[in-house]
């Protein structure tokens, strides 16, 4: 982290906003754990620098919102605001994640008592039947647990999930509780995506009867709260998280908090490996 926070400037080319999204969110919650790691011994300066990483080269990358784009992207740079608002002690980021929130998951996680047609995000273009059906890759059948992106492929459904789940995990371990607002939409969509993950057979309404299996290791935190923390029961979710479970052994308290009134982190997850291919250094040079 000391190494990386005295190089990236911004993040250039065509994915570039997804690279910061899912570069800053890791890069947050690795900085939390180990700035409340006892004996860590992370000078002050180095924090700071850190910091301004985030804040930099991060934080404006991830903060813009465009209504119409697709749903995972703007989730997964949800998933990074908040994170970022923790390390940063920022509660108007953290306000700002919560906000888009509240916005996007109703809009990408579908029920029927939304209506007939999925609910859109304010601003949206998205309008027409026609619009919808394109927005939604083809599909114009809407229930339960559908989300915007299953016709395009479960992977981008199952990163959706793991961000929504993410974002409402951090605000969880602050006071606030997001999971009440859909957990009714996580556990539909869990339990559509998983059971056609396992093999079922996809029905005509659904993306024509074919659909793009490969949920991914995106199910357990979503899983956790609702089975392990409400007790509700989503057992067609339950093996294709367990197709990716390794095992976890806990040192000490894995949700550190800060002192009172400071925003603190909450959310454990494996960290993938992490690419930066277009990131702008104070070298100039591509950084590696």
């Amino acid at each position: 982290m000391d190494a990386w926070s005295g190089t990236p400037r911004r993040h250039t080319g065509a994915n570039a906003v997804v690279q910061a999204d899912w570069t800053g969110s890791v890069w947050a919650r690795a900085g939390e754990i180990v700035r409340h790691t006892r004996g860590g011994r992370w000078p002050a300066a180095r924090v700071q620098r850190f910091e301004g990483m985030l804040r930099t080269a991060h934080l404006p990358e991830v903060a813009a919102m465009d209504p119409d784009f697709t749903g995972s992207w703007d989730l997964v740079a949800t998933d990074a605001v908040i994170a970022i608002a923790v390390f940063l002690d920022d509660h108007r980021a953290f306000g700002h994640a919560l906000e888009r929130f509240r916005e996007r998951v109703p809009a990408y996680f579908h029920l029927e008592q939304d209506g007939p047609a999925p609910l859109t995000v304010p601003g949206s273009g998205v309008a027409t039947p026609r619009r919808m059906t394109a927005y939604w890759p083809g599909q114009a059948t809407y229930r339960d647990g559908v989300a915007q992106e299953t016709c395009r492929s479960f992977r981008h459904v199952g990163v959706s999930l793991a961000a929504t789940a993410h974002i409402a995990e951090t605000a969880w371990h602050q006071g606030v509780d997001p999971y009440g607002e859909v957990k009714d939409r996580l556990t539909a969509a869990l339990a559509l995506h998983a059971r056609h993950e396992l093999g079922a057979r996809a029905p005509a309404w659904l993306c024509g009867g074919r659909v793009e299996r490969n949920l991914g290791p995106h199910l357990e935190v979503a899983l956790n709260h609702l089975e392990g923390r409400l007790g509700a029961s989503v057992p067609a979710a339950r093996k294709p998280a367990g197709r990716h479970r390794r095992p976890v052994h806990r040192l000490g308290d894995p949700h550190p908090r800060g002192p009172p009134g400071r925003l603190s982190s909450g959310c454990a997850r494996a960290v993938p490996r992490m690419a930066y291919t277009g990131v702008t250094t104070t070298r100039g040079g591509a950084a590696r």
